[in-house]
Parts: C-alpha cells; structure tokens; sequence
C-alpha cells in the first residue's frame, strides 16, 4: 500500500481465537481511509466517512461470505446477505473476536454443518461486476474459506485469479491446509 500496489488476494490465517478476522477489516478500513497517515506507523485515520461506515461494517465496497446454512429464519437457498444484518451485529458484539461455533449459535443452525455455497460464489461474481461504489477499492473478505463447498469453487477461480480492477480478496482461514488447493 505504501509504494500504492496491493495484492489482490491476500490470505490471513491463524487458530480459532486470535486477531485475523479483525486485523482483515482493519486492514480493509486502511486501504480505503480517504486520510490515511504515513511514516513509521501507517495507519487509517479512523473518522473519515470511509474510516466510519467501515467500524459500523456498512461501507458499501466491503462485502463479506460466510459459511450459512438453512435456519428457522432463512429455510431455502441460504446466502450470505440473507444473514448480513446478523454478521454486523455478532462482530460489532464481539468485538470481532468470534469463532465458527458461536457464529452458527448466533444464527440458530442448530447442529448443521456451515458453508460457503454455490449461491454465495455466483454472489461474489455479480457483486464484483460491478464499479466500487464510493472507494478506491472493492474488498470481498470469505471468512472461514475452508467451508468453501469442493463444487461451488470452481465458480470463483477466474474471479480469483483476474479479479476486477481495483477489488481486494481477504480470505481468511484457521486451517490453511483445509482450503482446497486450487483456492490456496
């Protein structure tokens, strides 16, 4: 960022618990900060409109996926967005300090296995067709992109490979050895 290069896919990993999910969207507010600051210790500014509307997770150019499954709630053809309103509210209530089995708590899915379906890879698609709405950059974070279903990622590999001008992919992982290896 600093020479104003960014890689387009870039992985954060680590075990449940720790600060990746967080230090993503940290990351994401600081490429989009319209009063970033230099030198020794870059950082977002932190009250810029971007810098705002990325703390709260409203910001229109970052999108997110997640592993879902059908609830009471969402009963046919999960998606992501379908759960939206309850991702910002389970990150912003923990300090986005989360795991997989609280998320899945949070939304009610009982003792279904979570993914990342064929809905969300075509959401992905459709989403990043489209120019970035008020940033610099379009940033796409999968969390928990070894719950990616083995058929749906085929959809998403040229996306991946040859992203749109100006998009950022965040994949985040506590298993690294757990993404399919054409993702990885």
């Amino acid at each position: 960022v600093l020479d104003h290069r960014v890689s387009h896919a870039q992985s954060f990993f680590g075990p449940e618990g720790n600060e990746k999910l967080a230090l993503a969207i940290a990351y994401a507010q600081f490429i989009n900060c319209q009063n970033r600051s230099s030198g020794d210790h870059p950082d977002s500014c932190g009250t810029c409109p971007s810098c705002i509307k990325y703390q709260k997770l409203i910001h229109p150019d970052l999108h997110f996926i997640f592993p879902i499954s059908t609830t009471k709630k969402v009963t046919k053809k999960p998606k992501s967005n379908d759960f939206l309103e309850e991702w910002r509210a389970f990150l912003i209530g923990n300090d986005y300090h989360v795991n997989l089995h609280e998320w899945y708590e949070f939304i009610g899915m009982e003792n279904k296995q979570g993914i990342i379906n064929a809905d969300d890879c075509n959401e992905i698609i459709h989403t990043l067709s489209y120019k970035s709405y008020e940033s610099e950059y379009k940033v796409m974070i999968l969390w928990m992109v070894e719950k990616l279903y083995y058929s749906a990622a085929p959809k998403i590999l040229k996306i991946l490979e040859e992203p749109p001008e100006k998009t950022l992919f965040i994949l985040i992982s506590e298993d690294p050895d757990q993404v399919i290896s054409t993702i990885r």
